[in-house]
């Protein structure tokens, strides 16, 4: 086995280290070279304008599915879902055996996808779209015979290149690269936030009614900075509808409310409690002997005063964000800014705005 050889079945793997010796070998034969004033940050396709039009083949395969939401140029989704894509960006620097490991992607994906049609044909319509606005220079003819090669390996061998993922890229505007990633990022905190507002939206308008409280570690916020926004709104609540972020006090006030509902009913006792034992400590610590609740929890349930009104806005604010959300200006720094100049706003918004 010579060190052409050698070179090839390292290619193969895609993950050897390959010895510059060998590198040096191969770009003799495939004539290889980098042309230095068209690398660029922006993305561009191998594949030319309308392929699949013109050709009416395949190069990509995904299948998502499920809950998801469009936020700036993406859609993202609940659950991953696999994506197989023969494409790669001809802007972008590669080494000799980095270029080669696309190649022959690009050969297998699209003969999974199109078994029958011309794929090696295909791909030789690719290949001369590189070589006429890519970044690379290298014998066309030599390298099709080397992907000609190719054709000994399964066809269930393209299956490797199948990842998950739950984002699509939803635009047709070209940004570079880092400007795609950060807006990806932020699509992602956008729909992680739009996430939160959904699950809460029901509890949130529940509690203008009844009295409710949100643990914030039940929508995986263990950290008030990994989601600032919606934090800051479920305290906001919780002061309102409960008068305490405090999760013990919380559960505490819930465990006398659901021993004292009981008493009310059967003694129609509410009324006289509410009015007359507020502050009143003898009636309250009589009402604790009979009980057996704490008379700091009792006192703390009496005195309870319950802001309704920001109740009501809190949720005409989550039903907003919820059918706006790229309105609210969300930072991967953890920063936000509420993009609607009136809060008051919020208090005349309502679900029939979603419709």
């Amino acid at each position: 086995m010579n060190n052409t050889d050698i070179l090839a079945t390292d290619l193969n793997l895609c993950n050897v280290v390959v010895n510059p010796l060998f590198i040096e070998t191969i770009a003799k034969s495939y004539c290889f070279e980098i042309i230095e004033n068209r690398i660029s940050n922006f993305y561009q396709s191998c594949f030319p304008f309308n392929f699949s039009e013109i050709t009416g083949a395949k190069y990509k395969h995904s299948n998502p599915s499920g809950i998801n939401k469009k936020t700036n140029n993406f859609i993202i989704y609940k659950n991953d879902f696999q994506v197989m894509d023969s494409q790669f960006d001809i802007n972008k620097y590669y080494t000799e055996a980095e270029f080669l490991c696309n190649v022959k992607r690009l050969f297998l994906v699209l003969r999974y996808l199109n078994l029958d049609d011309d794929y090696t044909q295909l791909t030789a319509m690719v290949l001369l779209n590189i070589q006429s606005s890519g970044a690379y220079k290298f014998d066309l003819n030599e390298l099709i015979d080397r992907i000609e090669s190719y054709e000994a390996l399964p066809i269930n061998e393209a299956l490797i290149y199948l990842k998950n993922r739950n984002y699509i890229f939803n635009s047709d505007s070209k940004i570079d690269n880092y400007e795609f990633l950060k807006q990806l990022r932020e699509a992602k905190l956008k729909y992680k936030t739009w996430s939160q507002l959904y699950a809460i939206k029901n509890l949130v308008g529940e509690a203008i009614d009844e009295v409710k409280f949100i643990d914030r570690r039940r929508l995986g916020i263990y950290r008030k900075e990994s989601s600032i926004y919606v934090s800051d709104l479920i305290d906001k609540f919780n002061n309102a509808s409960l008068g305490t972020t405090n999760l013990r006090t919380a559960k505490a006030f819930l465990e006398t409310h659901k021993k004292m509902v009981p008493e009310f009913v059967q003694y129609n006792m509410r009324i006289i409690i509410v009015r007359n034992l507020r502050c009143h400590n003898s009636s309250i610590r009589k009402l604790s002997n009979e009980t057996g609740i704490l008379r700091k929890n009792l006192a703390f349930y009496i005195n309870l005063k319950r802001d309704i009104e920001t109740i009501k806005s809190i949720h005409n604010e989550i039903s907003f964000y919820i059918s706006n959300i790229d309105m609210l200006d969300i930072r991967t720094n953890g920063k936000y800014s509420v993009m609607v100049s009136n809060p008051l706003h919020f208090t005349s918004y309502s679900d029939e705005d979603e419709k």
